[in-house]
């Protein structure tokens, strides 16, 4: 099994479940079916700043056991700008944070999915 790619990062994962295959698999299984990627920029048309933090906040905890760092920190401020209702920030940070976060998707997927 990979731990690192360009996205994704597992160490964390696996140390935290010893190695359990089945249970590492269940759960980026889960996460990418869960994830709300697709809403962030719809809850910021319409400046529902609740909903989208509450989406962000929901993922955010699993990234640090299945994302590269810079890509934790880059939800992490886009949760905090969230929840703060910067908007205009947002406008320049969130298309960023939805890519990566496709990024990490797809990746997970092709790597511990298909």
């Amino acid at each position: 099994m990979e731990v690192k790619g360009k996205y994704y990062n597992i160490e964390k994962l696996i140390e935290n479940t010893n190695g359990n295959d089945d249970f590492i698999h269940n759960l980026i299984k889960v996460f990418i079916r869960n994830s709300p990627v697709d809403n962030f920029s719809k809850l910021l048309e319409k400046k529902d700043f609740s909903n989208l933090t509450t989406q962000l906040h929901k993922i955010k905890s699993n990234l640090p056991y299945l994302a590269q760092p810079e890509i934790v920190k880059s939800i992490s401020k886009v949760h905090l700008l969230s929840l703060h209702e910067k908007e205009r920030e947002l406008k320049i940070e969130l298309p960023l944070a939805i890519n990566n976060l496709k990024n990490l998707i797809k990746e997970l997927n092709e790597k511990f999915i298909d």
